[in-house]
């Protein structure tokens, strides 16, 4: 953000940051120079190419007037330097310094020290001294352009900036290895280098005192040991090789920086408007005005489309304030620079806006990471890294961030709303990203990648980045679909960084991930199902864990929540000391943050734990969670020999498990340490879930749950099928048996949707799978291919625009209606009605308020027409519900749908009268199956309403099977019992 009034001190209005970096830069005076103010104007505006020290006395306002052409042709001492013509450096010289207040270059003007297609291979050297004078949009000491004017700086190239070590350096030792010859590179005998540390300690500059063949010789010797080429763990190679940068250009700006420290402000290097800044191999140093928003070292300022303006090869050492920054901007280049020691971010994409830059082959490095995580103008100290990105959608390629707070950081959540001019016009937490491969993050303090609450979706936006509109950062299109866009992070490489990963992320695939002795291998604690259908959120990964290093474990705390977790052709190699687990499933779950209920599945294919240590076992149920259900409930599932040809796995607290055929069986400590250990099962496990208020806790019966319950933590009855409500969520979850039937009980009166499993992992094992449910008398067939419209996998927890609250049903789905399981009609249209999460109010309460019409028996609101067929109306006596059987034997454990029930009364028997169905509907239609009214006759075998009814025929009934005690019910459409 630049403001655009006159700022006459630090803590102007509009241009300060937080209270203590205020008081830090009050203390220095600034005057406001008027534009007409002692400016020195040569009356030769249209003369040809001239000497700016012809033109311009020695410590004056200099301006270069429209139309004219000067050269800096020797060394020169100025107030103030304005551009308005053209301005070039004489390229044949070595050793200018131009010393000045500011260089502006205005609209009309043109600032050229060197061409692409000629650099300035001479030494130029741009020097900005402290002074009172400052410019009223672009404040104090600075380099930059306005409107329409062009900036073009081109140092002397480098084929390369950075290369890495081939063998490790030693203290003492002045000799590097480097993969790449520093001849070829252009490397120079005298240049400054800068060496990343490897042992999450401390990077060095050196300078070079020779060059050999892939080699260089320094002047001072290491003082740490670095590591170099390549280390093998478990015959697989990783290079875990130190960065060799170089800080040195022939173009550079620098400036006074006596007090740098004191004051946290040096120049800085902008441009804003419709010209372009092309800004390549030059030094800029001593930079950024910490206490000052947007004074960073080198900034593009509200470009907008700008593919000429270009930040290469440069190196940015010492910045007090960011080292590059793209602000509403789009389609920059940002490419192989080398930022070194530039507090708060290294690169910074700042509104949120931000569309279509390339960011490639940077190079950040903190020489340690306290140095550069400071508070600043837009957040604290924590919230700083190397890459910071509030604008989302652009290119992340190659770059390399060393030793700072935090390598890749997207904030997506924590700047939902974007900053500045964006605020309230874009939704970053679900901006797409660009092209996403190949960037590596090591030995940084926290998080190596960092991807922070990043849901893609197709958001609508304008040429600027604006969201056009505001619905299409929702999770849901209008009809229910999701509403995501998937994204690929590719062959991303972290090592040594406390943790690599994010909280919460969705339709973000990571393939050809590599992770190596970081503390946490991999940490998630939500996720989604792809919106595209793709199964896998982690294929083709590598985790690895020297135990010979000193640092991190090997260990991958993975998502919670009602989803199909997927990771494919994967291998875990080495382990931890003290024997972490590989793949823990269910972090965070019920807490702030995790997803929930904690019926995740995870699937796996083709991965691999053969080459884990012995100590190191595989699997783990529930992490960093103090809630119950995260031990219990997860799964894991494979078709293939990922989990020993077991196809489902799922915690031994679930003992009755073990009972259901074709069985199951316990693990050894291989598999986990898991208090209650492990059960491998033969048969497929899926989850069951249930959305809506709380009714209190709930009774599961059927196949798995027939064992006394165990009330200890962390089982706490689940065991036996008790389900406690996730309040968090709002929902309910447990594992079941595909092909089984099951009964729920309990005080179930508001509307709940009931969903099994998913329908991409019926797909994978090729085969329709399902239970049947039944409840309150009525029973259904769920399947994982049913409706899933507006159902979110975090429910309804209050979590931004991803998730939902309160929860909306659609006729499609399955809903627990009045204590009584209402199948979902899968030809019915997808329209919504909303449902809370407070207790049904009685008809009486709900038609107090709403003086005749209908009145929504779920949520309690009034409505002129009864627009659902379960309105009730209020203009008269309403009739009398249906009785509701109750259950009194669990249903039998064989796969055909059996529900039990003590009566058959309150269902119409074949043949039988259909008047107390349609007594509650007033014409339309009526279910024989439910009671339920419909407008329509969407299924066969609804019967009409409209007209007197007579005996419906009675299909020939099969003979009602004969199992002692239990009452049979006929299925009158289906012909069966």
């Amino acid at each position: 953000y630049v403001s655009s009034t006159a700022a006459t001190s630090n803590s102007s209005s509009g241009t300060c940051g937080t209270t203590l970096l205020q008081k830090k830069g009050a203390h220095l005076g600034q005057l406001r120079r008027t534009d007409a103010e002692d400016e020195d104007v040569s009356d030769s505006a249209t003369s040809a190419r001239q000497s700016v020290s012809v033109g311009c006395a020695a410590n004056s306002h200099c301006v270069v007037p429209e139309g004219a052409t000067w050269v800096v042709d020797s060394s020169l001492q100025l107030l103030t330097l304005s551009v308005r013509g053209t301005l070039e450096w004489d390229r044949d010289q070595s050793g200018l310094e131009l010393r000045t207040g500011y260089v502006l270059v205005e609209s009309g003007g043109h600032l050229q020290i060197g061409t692409q297609e000629s650099p300035m291979e001479q030494e130029a050297t741009v020097y900005i001294t402290k002074g009172p004078e400052q410019h009223e949009k672009l404040g104090k000491r600075f380099l930059g352009g306005l409107g329409t004017g062009k900036i073009d700086i081109h140092g002397r190239r480098l084929a390369r900036t950075w290369t890495l070590l081939t063998s490790t350096g030693y203290p003492g030792q002045t000799e590097l290895l480097l993969k790449d010859d520093p001849v070829a590179m252009g490397w120079r005998v005298g240049d400054r280098l800068g060496l990343a540390t490897t042992s999450r300690g401390e990077s060095t500059v050196h300078r070079v005192a020779g060059l050999g063949p892939n080699k260089v010789t320094l002047i001072e010797p290491l003082s740490h040991e670095h590591w170099g080429g390549f280390r093998e763990i478990e015959g697989r190679q990783f290079e875990l090789a130190a960065e060799v940068v170089n800080l040195e250009r022939s173009v550079v700006i620098t400036g006074d920086h006596d007090d740098f420290e004191a004051t946290m402000e040096g120049l800085h290097v902008i441009m804003t408007g419709s010209g372009y800044m092309d800004l390549r191999y030059t030094r800029v140093e001593y930079c950024g005005q910490r206490p000052i928003m947007g004074r960073y070292c080198l900034h593009f300022h509200m470009m907008k489309k700008c593919p000429r303006c270009v930040f290469q090869g440069n190196a940015v050492v010492e910045g007090q304030h960011v080292g590059i920054t793209v602000h509403g901007t789009h389609q920059s280049l940002v490419d192989q620079n080398v930022i070194w020691d530039a507090r708060a971010n290294g690169l910074y994409t700042e509104d949120g806006n931000e569309m279509n830059n390339t960011l490639s082959r940077n190079v950040m490095i903190c020489t340690d990471w306290t140095k550069c995580s400071v508070d600043w103008v837009s957040g604290n100290f924590a919230q700083t890294a190397g890459i910071f990105l509030i604008g989302m959608t652009n290119n992340v390629l190659e770059n390399r961030i060393i030793g700072y707070e935090n390598g890749i950081w997207t904030p997506g959540s924590f700047r939902g709303v974007g900053r500045g001019a964006a605020e309230g016009k874009v939704c970053p937490q679900h901006y797409p990203f660009g092209e996403w491969r190949g960037n590596t993050c090591h030995d940084c303090q926290r998080f190596g990648l960092y991807l922070d609450n990043q849901y893609p979706r197709n958001v609508e936006v304008d040429e600027d980045g604006y969201v056009t509109d505001k619905a299409s950062c929702e999770a849901f299109t209008d009809d229910g679909r999701d509403n995501g866009v998937v994204r690929e992070i590719r062959d991303e490489f972290n090592w040594h960084n406390m943790f690599v990963g994010q909280y919460a992320i969705g339709d973000l695939q990571f393939v050809n991930y590599t992770s190596v002795n970081n503390a946490h291998a991999m940490y998630w604690k939500q996720s989604k199902n792809f919106a595209d259908g793709r199964l896998w959120h982690m294929r083709d990964s590598t985790f690895a864990h020297d135990p010979n290093d000193n640092y991190g474990q090997l260990k991958v705390l993975g998502p919670a929540g009602p989803f199909t977790f997927g990771m494919k052709d994967s291998v875990f190699l080495g382990g931890s000391r003290g024997g972490s687990t590989a793949v823990a499933a269910g972090q965070n779950c019920a807490l702030g943050g995790g997803g929930g209920p904690c019926t995740v599945q995870y699937l796996f294919e083709n991965v691999d734990f053969s080459r884990l240590r012995a100590d190191q076992p595989r699997i783990k149920f529930g992490a960093s969670t103090t809630g119950g259900q995260a031990f219990v409930l997860p799964m894991f599932v494979a078709k293939d020999n990922s989990l020993g040809g077991f196809r489902s796995i799922v915690s031994g607290h679930l003992n009755g498990f073990g009972q259901v055929p074709p069985g199951c069986q316990q693990l050894g400590s291989e598999w986990t340490q898991s208090p209650g250990g492990a059960l491998g099962c033969a048969g497929l496990v899926r989850r069951l879930n249930l959305w809506g208020p709380d009714s209190g806790r709930l009774q599961l019966a059927g196949p798995g749950y027939q064992v006394p319950p165990n009330w200890d933590f962390p089982t706490e009855g689940r065991n036996a099928g008790e389900l406690w409500y996730d309040d968090r969520h709002g929902g309910y979850g447990a594992p079941v048996v595909t092909g089984q039937s099951y009964s729920l009980s309990g005080a179930l009166q508001s509307d709940t949707i009931v969903e099994f499993s998913d329908g991409i992992l019926a797909d994978y094992f090729g085969a329709s799978e399902s239970v049947w449910l039944e409840v309150g008398g009525a029973t259904c067939e769920l399947k994982a291919s049913d409706d899933r419209s507006f159902i979110s996998t975090m429910g309804r927890e209050s979590c931004g625009s991803y998730c939902g609250s309160p929860f909306r049903t659609s006729a499609r789905h399955h809903v627990i209606r009045g204590g009584r399981l209402n199948c979902g009609d899968l030809t019915a249209p997808a329209t919504t009605t909303t449902t809370t999460t407070s207790r049904d109010p009685s008809l009486a309460e709900c038609c107090a308020g709403c003086d005749g019409g209908f009145c929504s028996p779920g949520s309690g609101s009034c409505y002129a027409t009864q627009a659902k067929d379960y309105y009730e109306s209020c203009s008269q006596p309403s009739p009398s519900p249906a009785p509701v059987p109750t259950t009194t034997t669990q249903p039998s454990p064989s796969p055909a749908p059996v529900p039990t029930t003590t009566t058959a009364a309150t269902t119409p028997a074949p043949g039988g009268e259909l008047a107390p169905c349609c007594a509650g509907c007033v014409g339309g239609f009526c279910s024989p199956i439910s009671n339920s009214c419909y407008a329509t006759q969407v299924k066969d075998y609804y019967k009409s309403c409209f007209q007197p009814l007579s005996p419906a025929p009675s299909p020939t009934p099969v003979p009602v099977p004969s199992t002692g005690s239990v009452t049979w019910i006929f299925h009158p459409a289906l012909n069966c019992w």
